[in-house]
């Protein structure tokens, strides 16, 4: 009987296993991260997920996708998706990825169950024997760009012949490309790329979402070359909708050998194509077109946003042999066009190798140096023989510098940090409480054991004073440092004069008197507004593969209709949890005219918020400025003066980084430039910087208000928001 019994146990445990094993193998799951495999480190990062079934009936499920986004967080993004029987299902997410992430979980689970899992796979994604890399990581120093649509014209042998150029140091040059179907659905999943190129796509094959993210990009800083080629752009494609100039229908043209030397093409012999040329739309002193004899646009590039798009109206392809002997010069000419703004200040020569430093505890760039100027964009030049250029040295792989723009966070991460809870406790409390335990264990302890002649028992009264200092020191501490809720936050919001849409980057710390998860009182308004949410942490200078912190904060977030929010915000008593957040949104809290009047400049500015402006100035080019006064809610104040000189963004955000980086402890201050820096914002500083140079004026504010527009659910404390507002008028000539 009792064979039985253990035979039939052993065939329901096999029974069990093979169901479920036949379940499991119901799914098949693939998973590519980044483009190419490339990525940029704790930044957004485009996720395909395509999912093979073979279920016999509809299935709808929760797709959990899992990784570790910096040295505290660990990122888990929920998405809903719907899967048939015989029908690929393509979903593309978004995440973060810690340099050197070893590994990303995948989870499925039943929507009518979430708390089953019906299917789960660990992909690796880094190998500790460094036999195999799975993403490549890319420096500040290099470029990456993204391709869509026809792989011709030697564009995917670029990296052979080119390098990334900048004032920091010079690297590689990555180009990756996606099938448009396999094009992200939200513009956070192109944030990764330097510039993204559409290269005679098939428009059919994109959806709204998809075409509308690459606007979005671009709105918020992206850089986009576009080549039309035979597929038609109709005119109510969001794409045509936010080009810079109007697409002519094709048309036969010649073109000079004068203006092939200028794209970068031989210039032996005239050329004879098919160009849809092109007329500038909108503000024309920002755009830059190169034209034929006859006045033909055949090229240009202009302002969109925040981004610039550039746009090629012919293919390349379609010229002679001739053309096709040194493809990489062309590419580097568009692509350096695209990049660059002739009239900003030129790259510094960078050296041909960084400065070891042994000694200052960093290996690679001077940090202290480098901050000294806010970095201009990256861009590429040609390499006749790259064989003989050193792109990167051998060790990079093995560990990864931040940038300017983490650095940036760092010093943000550091005021949200900066609090009274957040401070070593004092050195005096700890001498008292030892001091104490050492009275109550000797004099005091050995006297009322005598007297009561007990003196054997001194081992369990010691035992029960240490466990009873332990658990009151826990708790005292607890209420030394617990206080209230406290969430601080330091935004800033971006806008130009005329443009619809503006963005808006939030970092948010939040203390809690108790350790606990926490949620936001009202996500539905989060999702409306299209918010992009993440953890963010402080991060060391270097980063090195084989010294990682594991992820100890877990971060549920569900990622669905263009969004990423938070359901889950764990947050510790002993210490601050920060997040980001990062959307377009509507308006400024302010508007803004800028004349000029006989020598001096008049500006008029309406304050339309419920807070008071506290500072406020226009900045012009050659770092000059006329100070604003405060300005009351809802009211409207004119100033003028001529303007004075300012010691710069460079100059403030430059010591103020290296303030950060000395170590500044409870007297650190953050100055109101520095978020200018920081990630998610410094793309829209490096284009505001270039429109200083075409003529344009900076509207600079700073709020300071004790509101926060978020809630803890079930929760209320203190609130402190440093917003900061800027938006670029072009001055009127009166």
């Amino acid at each position: 009987m009792g064979r039985m019994v253990r035979f039939s146990g052993i065939l329901a445990v096999l029974l069990i296993g093979t169901m479920w094993a036949k379940k499991e193998e119901q799914f098949n799951v693939d998973v590519f991260v980044g483009w190419g495999g490339c990525y940029r480190p704790m930044e957004w990062t485009a996720v395909e997920i395509n999912i093979d079934t073979e279920l016999t009936e509809p299935f709808e499920g929760i797709l959990q996708l899992s990784a570790k986004q910096d040295s505290l967080n660990r990122m888990h993004v929920m998405h809903r998706f719907v899967v048939t029987p015989d029908v690929p299902t393509h979903l593309p997410l978004v995440s973060k990825f810690v340099f050197a992430a070893e590994k990303c979980e995948v989870q499925i689970r039943d929507s009518r169950s979430p708390n089953r899992i019906t299917w789960q796979n660990t992909f690796d994604l880094w190998d500790p024997s460094f036999q195999r890399q799975m993403l490549t990581a890319i420096n500040e120093n290099e470029l990456l760009i993204g391709l869509i649509g026809e792989r011709k014209f030697g564009l995917l042998q670029l990296p052979r012949q080119s390098m990334c150029v900048s004032d920091r140091n010079r690297g590689k040059v990555y180009v990756q490309d996606k099938m448009p179907r396999a094009a992200p659905w939200d513009w956070t999943g192109y944030a990764a790329l330097d510039a993204l190129v559409l290269y005679d796509p098939d428009w059919t094959r994109f959806n709204a979402y998809q075409l509308q993210a690459i606007c979005d990009f671009v709105h918020n800083g992206g850089m986009l070359l576009l080549i039309p080629g035979i597929h038609p752009l109709d005119a109510n494609n969001p794409i045509a909708q936010m080009l810079p100039f109007e697409l002519q229908p094709d048309r036969q043209i010649r073109i000079e050998p004068g203006l092939l030397m200028q794209l970068g093409l031989s210039a032996d012999r005239a050329e004879t194509t098919i160009c849809r040329t092109i007329e500038p739309k909108g503000n024309a002193g920002l755009n830059q077109i190169s034209r034929t004899t006859d006045g033909s646009g055949v090229c240009g590039v202009g302002y969109v946003g925040f981004g610039r798009v550039a746009v090629l109206g012919f293919d390349p392809d379609t010229l002679s042999d001739l053309q096709k002997t040194a493809p990489a010069v062309f590419w580097t000419n568009r692509l350096g066009s695209l990049l660059e703004d002739s009239r900003s200040r030129s790259f510094e020569p960078a050296p041909e190798k960084p400065e070891m430093m042994w000694g200052s505890g960093q290996f690679g760039i001077n940090y202290e140096q480098s901050t000294q100027q806010i970095p201009l964009r990256r861009s590429i030049e040609y390499v006749q023989d790259p064989a003989q250029e050193e792109k990167q040295n051998t060790s990079m792989w093995r560990y990864y510098e931040i940038g300017y723009a983490q650095t940036g966070s760092n010093a943000v991460i550091e005021h949200l940090y900066n609090i009274a809870e957040m401070q070593p406790l004092s050195i005096w409390w700890v001498i008292l409480l030892l001091t104490l335990l050492a009275i109550l264990l000797g004099p005091v302890d050995y006297i009322v054991l005598k007297r009561k002649e007990m003196l054997p028992l001194t081992w369990v009264t010691s035992t029960g004073w240490i466990i009873l200092f332990s658990i009151g020191a826990y708790y005292g501490v607890q209420a030394l440092r617990g206080g209230s809720l406290q969430i601080r936050m330091v935004s800033t919001t971006d806008g130009i004069q005329g443009a619809g849409r503006c963005w808006r980057t939030e970092f948010c710390g939040i203390f809690a008197p108790r350790s606990s998860d926490y949620i936001f009182d009202d996500a539905k308004d989060l999702y409306d507004k299209k918010q992009w949410w993440s953890g963010v942490s402080p991060s060391e200078t270097q980063i090195y593969s084989y010294r990682q912190q594991p992820g100890s904060r877990n971060l549920f977030c569900t990622q669905e209709d263009g969004a990423n929010i938070p359901w889950s915000i764990p947050v510790n008593i002993w210490t601050t949890q920060t997040l980001m957040n990062e959307y377009p949104t509507g308006g400024l809290p302010l508007s803004a005219s800028v004349e000029r009047r006989d020598g001096e400049i008049v500006a008029t500015v309406t304050n339309l918020s419920n807070a008071p402006i506290r500072e406020a100035y226009v900045l012009f080019s050659d770092n000059r400025r006329l100070v604003l006064g405060p300005i009351d809610p809802l009211q409207t104040k004119e100033f003028s003066g001529r303007p004075t000189s300012f010691e710069g963004w460079d100059s403030v955000i430059g010591n103020q980084l290296q303030t950060y980086m000395r170590g500044q402890g409870v007297h650190y201050r953050l100055r109101h430039e520095t978020p200018f820096a920081a990630l998610g914002v410094l793309q829209r500083t490096q284009t505001i910087l270039q429109y200083l140079q075409h003529g344009a004026a900076v509207v600079c504010a700073q709020y300071e208000e004790q509101t926060i527009p978020y809630r803890i659910k079930g929760a209320s404390g203190e609130h402190h928001h440093i917003q900061l507002v800027r938006q670029v008028i072009f001055p009127e000539e009166r």
